[in-house]
C-alpha cells in the first residue's frame, strides 16, 4: 500500500499500527515520523507517534509528541492526558504532570494509574481531600492498587483519616 500511495498518510498509519502490534515500537515510531511529515497538522498521527516513542523507549520524543498533539487539539480535546501526566511525573516533571493527571479521564486506559499518581502529588502538595478522592477514584477503577496504596508510605494511612 504504502508502495502504491505513498503520500497517504492512512496507509503510513497502517504501517505503523501493525509494525507496533508486532512488538517492533522503533519501527513504528520511524513510519509514524514519515506520517507526521506528510500531515505535519494531524493530531492523530502525533499521538501515534508518541506512544511508539514510549514503547521504543524515547519518553523525550514522545512527550513532545504529545505536546504537539495538544497544540493541535487544544488542552481541552486531548484524549490522553493520563498517558501524557504519567510521561511528565516519570521524566521528573510533577508540575506539568499533575496538571495533566487531573485531567485524566475513566475513558483511558492509564487512568487507575493516573489517578493514584495523582493522590500521591495532591497529598504531596497538601490538599488531602484531594488526594483522598483521586485515590478512591484509583482503587474503585482497579482494586488492585489496594495493596499498593497500603504499602505507599505516602498514602498508607490515606484512607483511614
Amino acid at each position: 500500500m504504502i508502495r502504491l500511495q505513498p503520500r497517504r498518510v492512512a496507509a503510513w498509519n497502517g504501517l505503523g499500527a501493525s509494525l507496533g502490534l508486532d512488538g517492533r515500537a522503533t519501527e513504528a515510531a520511524k513510519v509514524f515520523a514519515e506520517a507526521v511529515e506528510l500531515a505535519p497538522d494531524d493530531p492523530d498521527t502525533r499521538i501515534r507517534l508518541a506512544f511508539a516513542e514510549h514503547g521504543a523507549g524515547n519518553d523525550g520524543a514522545a512527550i513532545g509528541a504529545f505536546l504537539e498533539a495538544v497544540r493541535l487539539t487544544g488542552a481541552d480535546s486531548f484524549p490522553h492526558p493520563a498517558a501524557l501526566g504519567l510521561l511528565l511525573l516519570a521524566a521528573d516533571r510533577p508540575t506539568e504532570a499533575l496538571e495533566w493527571l487531573r485531567r485524566s479521564r475513566p475513558d483511558e486506559g492509564d487512568y487507575a494509574r493516573a489517578r493514584f499518581e495523582l493522590a500521591r502529588l495532591e497529598l504531596a502538595g497538601g490538599d488531602v481531600a484531594a488526594a483522598r478522592q483521586a485515590l478512591a477514584e484509583a482503587l474503585g477503577a482497579d482494586p488492585r492498587l489496594t495493596a499498593e496504596a497500603a504499602r505507599d508510605p505516602l498514602l498508607s494511612g490515606l484512607r483511614s483519616k
